[in-house]
């Protein structure tokens, strides 16, 4: 199932996600990567600061679990903390597939559907795209500012690199 779903984030909100997003303070991306997503990840993802990071997931979560299209398509049980992401000129992240385990110990679960909700627009940043590798072939995926993209977690997947700009999700 590969899924996009317009309009998850309402233009006020998404606003008030990117006036959020600018008082983060973003580290390097490979810092919450496995052994091998280490060796193709080159992005930045912010701190999970609490006040700043509840106030985001209350907009960001709180539209994305609400929307029927969302709830339809996923029937989540369970939803994994997110990470803000950030690509600067240059960045990427190679090929890889997101872990299909989440937690540890007795908080373990499977983890079967990914999202990524895009918190910057096409216009935003050069490049960038999401490519999900299927088997009828590759998709690339640039959606504007406040969609959401649905795919299997097991998807072989990349960010091509950012020319220009900023690509926040």
């Amino acid at each position: 199932m590969l899924l996009t779903i317009p309009g998850v984030i309402p233009k006020p909100q998404l606003e008030r996600v990117c006036q959020l997003l600018q008082r983060g303070e973003f580290r390097d991306g490979k810092l919450s990567a496995g052994r091998e997503a280490q060796l193709v990840k080159n992005n930045e993802e912010m701190v999970q600061a609490a006040d700043l990071y509840a106030a985001l997931n209350n907009i960001v979560m709180g539209c994305l679990v609400q929307h029927p299209v969302y709830q339809q398509a996923v029937l989540p049980h369970r939803i994994a903390a997110p990470y803000y992401a950030r690509y600067t000129r240059g960045m990427q992240y190679g090929d890889h597939i997101d872990d299909p385990v989440m937690g540890s110990g007795p908080d373990r679960y499977r983890s079967d559907v990914s999202t990524t909700v895009v918190l910057s627009g096409p216009e935003d940043y050069t490049g960038g795209e999401l490519v999900i590798r299927g088997n009828f072939g590759d998709h690339a995926i640039k959606l504007h500012a406040g969609d959401a993209v649905i795919y299997p977690s097991s998807s072989l997947h990349h960010i091509n690199p950012v020319g220009d700009g900023t690509r926040l999700v």
